[in-house]
């Protein structure tokens, strides 16, 4: 669970550790956790009243990045050169990184 870099904040540290205990209780099933109520009530949380969560999603929190890109679904980003399907795979990859 050692994942702290030095150019991560301390809310997203913060935020990466609250969502180690969901992960580690659905055993790395994405798809319970972003469907998980008390998963979905601390993402409210964390943009409710953790300042500016936002800037960090998606380079820092990947568990909440994935939460958004399946909330949203592809028609509501654009990555240029990269498809949405790769940034779903990359950020997949970057939460098992995380959250070993």
């Amino acid at each position: 669970m050692e994942y702290k870099r030095e150019d991560i904040s301390d809310k997203a540290e913060f935020a990466n550790k609250v969502l180690d205990l969901i992960f580690q209780k659905h055993d790395g099933n994405l798809t319970r956790i972003i469907e998980d109520k008390h998963f979905i009530e601390i993402y409210n949380y964390f943009q409710e009243y953790v300042r500016n969560i936002y800037e960090v999603i998606d380079t820092d929190i990947p568990l909440f990045y994935y939460y958004e890109l399946k909330k949203h679904g592809v028609d509501n980003y654009w990555f240029g050169d990269i498809s949405y399907d790769e940034v779903v795979e990359n950020t997949h990859n970057k939460i098992f990184e995380f959250h070993k």
